[in-house]
């Protein structure tokens, strides 16, 4: 049996944290070591028990998703980070992953995706989801460069729409 991945949760949402508890539980390689219900004491807790992983939702009190990830990537650059939230706005996304965050995730995606999220982005740093991978490439059609991939080529591109179409 290898490592687990260390996971941490930071959602203002009680039940939905307490959910997701369950949820991570069940998963073999994959062990829940923090939760934080604001962004704030998310920060706070995180010196204490690096995870290698953080699920983080973008609407939250006292320091939201874009603070927090800002904060991240300047303190614990090696965490990986994909957001978990209900909302699905392109621009809203594309400017998550030009701040850093490493995936993005609806709230209402089932278990073995969320699994599949955790361990992709663990091992390769980078999680595109259907929405993120739209996202992306509508920024990549309307030339504004992303700081997942500021300049790519006509056959970059169009490697990546295969990627995005599974293929």
């Amino acid at each position: 049996m290898s490592t687990p991945i260390m996971v941490a949760i930071a959602d203002d949402h009680v039940l939905f944290v307490k959910g997701m508890r369950m949820i991570l539980e069940a998963f073999e390689n994959i062990e829940l070591i923090l939760e934080a219900y604001d962004g704030e004491s998310l920060i706070e807790k995180i010196p204490d028990n690096v995870p290698d992983v953080i699920l983080l939702d973008f609407k939250m009190p006292h320091m939201d998703g874009f603070a927090v990830v800002k904060w991240l990537k300047q303190h614990y650059p090696i965490v990986k980070i994909l957001m978990l939230t209900m909302y699905d706005d392109q621009r809203l996304i594309t400017q998550l992953l030009q701040e850093g965050a490493h995936g993005y995730l609806l709230k209402n995606e089932s278990p073995q995706i969320v699994e599949k999220a955790i361990q992709t982005v663990f091992e390769t740093g980078l999680f595109l989801n259907d929405i993120a991978a739209r996202a992306m490439l509508d920024q990549l059609n309307n030339n504004k460069p992303t700081a997942v991939s500021p300049k790519l080529s006509k056959r970059e591109i169009e490697v990546l729409q295969l990627i995005c179409q599974e293929k």
